[in-house]
């Protein structure tokens, strides 16, 4: 199985972004999940550069996964987001300066995509081996929003049988002293996470030819 999972670099005043740790930390045992062809990226914090990179990566791997990773400061435990919406609005600035306000993501998408990935069924896997994770039904308004937005659309007006999802990830144990929110999980623990969500991947996921 071909998995795709993407991660931000940092952005705004932090030091690091425990996404970018953590593709970079999957992407050194990428040959340790036996069934997965894993691939990794980390993109740039910008809504364009992000964009184009993604479309690139999901053009040349055609993957039957793509988990798109970002960090949220509102969370403790990480979140599978359900939905991606067509706007793009923010006070903050990405890397290169751009600060789009109520602008749409395409003119001819939907409003919103809500993710065809088995959620329940792997927040279920997962919480039989004693790991929780959180749904939520909104990744916010800035680029973590635009990726998984243009992975959507894109996935479907090029007819790809691609299941994305967004999972954002709290900031970790050692972020306390930027965030006093910051979870307890720490950049092993999350790694651990990360880990059995990918072997529970082919559990969950039809194989068949009718579904590739």
């Amino acid at each position: 199985m071909d998995v795709l999972i993407t991660g931000f670099n940092k952005f705004g005043n932090l030091s690091y972004n425990p996404s970018q740790l953590l593709v970079e930390e999957l992407e050194r045992r990428r040959y340790s999940y036996e069934g997965i062809n894993l691939n990794t990226l980390v993109l740039p914090t910008e809504f364009k550069q992000s964009e184009q990179l993604l479309i690139k990566a999901l053009k040349a791997l055609n993957p039957k996964v793509a988990l798109l990773l970002g960090v949220a400061q509102n969370t403790l435990l990480p979140s599978f987001e359900r939905v991606a919406l067509n706007i793009n609005d923010t006070d903050a600035p990405d890397n290169c300066g751009f600060c789009p306000k109520g602008v749409i993501n395409k003119a001819d998408g939907k409003n919103a995509y809500f993710t065809k990935f088995p959620i329940e069924k792997i927040i279920q896997k997962l919480d039989d081996i004693g790991i929780r994770i959180a749904i939520s039904n909104h990744a916010g308004t800035y680029v973590c929003n635009h990726v998984y937005y243009i992975a959507h659309y894109f996935i479907e007006k090029e007819n790809m049988k691609t299941l994305c999802c967004f999972l954002h990830i709290p900031y970790l144990e050692f972020d306390r002293s930027f965030n006093k929110k910051a979870s307890q999980l720490t950049i092993i623990q999350m790694t651990k996470i990360m880990e059995q969500i990918i072997k529970q991947l082919p559990r969950v996921i039809d194989q068949s030819p009718q579904s590739l």
